[in-house]
């Protein structure tokens, strides 16, 4: 006859056929050494409260890879036979009232009182409007409003250029424009209080102030300077006459710069620079002076000159850096030229 193996003899043949000891068993499992001989011996008495050696049973069937759910239920039937079967746990159900949870009675009553008190406020709120007069709303008191003083127009000066002449323009005190304006050129300029005009060629200017012609500042070739003021549009006072006119001499220069290949020229006029850029090739740029005009360029046979309608001999090959002076009294002049 054989002899079938208690439930503590299966666990201790198991665990010596994997060759742990007690000790190791309990230093894995954490369990109390003497808990572990307990089970092995079905000395189910020596054992704690139901639901700790329940889980030793489950640790040490796992340590051992048994089937801890079999063990579990094995050992319940033997170490428990006198206490009956636990009735499986009933899940309490929600308090209701009146088949409704209680939890959205509790939602409801929350809402219900919220309108409650949003309708009572919107009420009174209502009730205070209608009850309360409108206030009376005070006129403003608007200033009246203050008197614009009349400005007169600005100075507008319209200068044309019949003749190439030499012009430099300041507006109220700021220079606006200087150089040498074609035959045909046209140029305005508008200010508040003052237009201070300067040309080298005073006949070859028309000027309109205002788009009212005024008579020539003076004849071809002369230097003139002259200020134009509001009064010489109100007319409250006479016009202002050119400064210091100084009358052209019979040989008044008059130079006509005409470029061949591209060069970069300086002129001067009566010591003022009017002239400094690169031609390009086919330009050309005329200058008036009454004492003297002055040219340097870095391209000397990329130009040709013509003083007073007369040809100027080369002031050199190309390439050269040339410098000449043209004076008026007797068409005199010096030359330099640099290599």
């Amino acid at each position: 006859m054989i002899a079938i193996a208690s439930f503590g003899e299966k666990l201790r043949m198991e665990r010596e056929k994997q060759g742990y000891t007690l000790a190791q068993v309990s230093q894995e499992t954490k369990i109390r050494k003497h808990y572990l001989a307990a089970l092995e011996k079905d000395d189910f008495e020596s054992l704690p409260a139901r639901v700790y050696s329940i889980g030793f049973v489950a640790s040490y069937a796992r340590f051992l890879r048994l089937d801890p759910d079999r063990l579990v239920n094995e050992f319940k039937s033997l170490a428990y036979t006198d206490v009956p079967n636990e009735p499986p746990p009933i899940e309490p159900k929600p308090a209701r009232i009146l088949g409704f949870p209680l939890r959205n009675v509790a939602a409801a009553i929350v809402f219900l009182v919220a309108v409650l008190w949003l309708g009572n406020y919107v009420a009174g709120y209502i009730t205070n409007q209608a009850l309360t007069p409108p206030p009376q709303a005070e006129e403003p008191n608007i200033p009246a409003p203050a008197e614009i003083p009349t400005m007169t127009d600005d100075l507008t000066l319209a200068i044309t250029a019949a003749q190439p002449a030499w012009v430099s323009v300041s507006v109220d005190g700021v220079a606006q424009y200087m150089g040498t304006m074609q035959a045909g050129e046209s140029k305005s300029f508008s200010a508040q209080d003052k237009i201070d005009l300067r040309t080298g060629n005073a006949g070859g200017i028309q000027l309109q102030l205002n788009s009212s012609p005024i008579p020539p500042l003076g004849a071809p070739g002369q230097v003139t300077d002259r200020t134009f003021t509001r009064s010489d549009v109100t007319g409250d006072t006479e016009p202002v006459t050119s400064t210091n006119p100084t009358a052209a001499p019979a040989d008044t220069l008059n130079l006509e710069v005409k470029c061949l290949q591209r060069s970069w020229v300086q002129v001067e006029a009566d010591g003022e620079p009017v002239y400094a850029s690169n031609m390009a090739e086919g330009g050309t740029e005329t200058f008036t002076a009454v004492e003297r005009i002055k040219i340097r360029t870095g391209n000397a046979g990329g130009i040709t000159l013509i003083l007073n309608g007369q040809p100027v001999e080369a002031l050199g090959a190309s390439g050269q850096i040339a410098e000449k002076t043209f004076e008026a009294e007797g068409i005199g002049m010096t030359r330099r030229t640099e290599r």
